[in-house]
């Protein structure tokens, strides 16, 4: 087994040690910080819903030490809409950089469509001073 093997086999399975006996989706964040290969505490993410042509805030929380956060007990469910995510990564990137940063913050659209509602939605994203990708893991 490969070190890249086991980091997504711990992501899958704090993503289903998240979920609760009273079934509510969660929305998890992971931050991973790919210049010094560690998770990126202390980052503020918020998550809003697009609702009748407006951002909506759902949620705030702040990484751990672990680059986690589980944002919210969203309700019973999610609902069938656009959603972002927006990570503060300008403190973080200032803090351990030293140089001004270029992405003061990074945001995440995505939908939740018909039938997906009651899922869990983990979404990470890997990030350095001058960039950041990310995906829905698992």
């Amino acid at each position: 087994i490969n070190a890249e093997y086991m980091g997504t086999l711990s992501e899958c399975l704090f993503f289903f040690a998240m979920s609760r006996a009273d079934g509510k989706p969660r929305v998890a964040v992971h931050v991973l910080d790919t210049t010094r290969g560690c998770p990126a505490p202390g980052i503020g993410v918020s998550l809003e819903r697009w609702d009748d042509g407006a951002w909506e805030l759902l949620a705030t929380q702040t990484t751990d030490a672990n680059g986690r956060a589980t944002m919210v007990d969203v309700g019973g469910q999610l609902a069938c809409a656009t959603h972002r995510l927006t990570y503060e990564t300008g403190p973080y990137i200032e803090a351990t950089s030293g140089e001004q940063a270029f992405l003061p913050s990074v945001a995440i659209t995505f939908c939740v469509r018909p039938g997906h509602e009651h899922e869990n939605f983990h979404m990470p994203i890997l990030l350095n001073p001058y960039g950041f990708s990310a995906y829905r893991g698992c």
